[in-house]
């Protein structure tokens, strides 16, 4: 916090900050009544110690970080449900094809690392201009971050290896499906 004398710095909202040994709660009632005292038109102040205006403060600051926290998991979400919604689409429509493939030989393992592999190569584009689009982006946001590399390779890394994790575990459903295509009951249904 910055303060400055109120002749360089006019505002209407004042803070009277009071030093005081032994209990600040106490000396509260004192200045209030001595502003009263002062002047009975002047409103009277909020009084807080400086322990309870430290956590007003840090709850502004975690609440944004806890709504940040929300937006990246909704988009974490929405991205793990396009990639699934994709995927589970991508093997219901080639049924017919990996049934062949397997009628002829294909086996279950190259069938169900296919899909792994579409997955993939969905994901991995996604990753990329995500991780250029973070470290450009945390150029802008350089002069908010205090104590904080705007882009942390550690961070980053994770931040990718979390993707892939995501990306692996949501294709593994799909890939497991397709691997469990029954090639004699799609030829006899032809």
């Amino acid at each position: 916090e910055l303060i400055l004398p109120l002749a360089q710095h006019p505002e209407r909202r004042q803070w009277l900050l009071v030093r005081a040994s032994g209990d600040a709660g106490d000396l509260a009632s004192v200045i209030s009544d001595e502003i009263r005292r002062l002047g009975p038109d002047i409103p009277l102040p909020t009084v807080e110690t400086a322990q309870q205006r430290r956590v007003r403060i840090r709850s502004d600051e975690r609440f944004y970080a806890d709504l940040t926290g929300a937006y990246a998991f909704l988009g974490l979400l929405l991205s793990t449900l396009g990639l699934f919604g994709i995927l589970s689409l991508e093997v219901s429509q080639k049924s017919r094809e990996i049934g062949l493939r397997m009628a002829v030989g294909a086996q279950r393992r190259q069938v169900i690392q296919e899909v792994l592999n579409r997955g993939m190569g969905l994901a991995l584009p996604g990753i990329a201009v995500g991780l250029l689009g973070a470290v450009g982006v945390s150029r802008l946001f350089e002069g908010l971050l205090f104590g904080v590399v705007p882009w942390d390779p550690v961070s980053l890394a994770g931040a990718a290896l979390l993707f892939l994790a995501v990306t692996v575990g949501v294709s593994v459903a799909p890939a497991l499906r397709a691997g469990a295509v029954d090639p004699g009951s799609l030829l006899r249904s032809e």
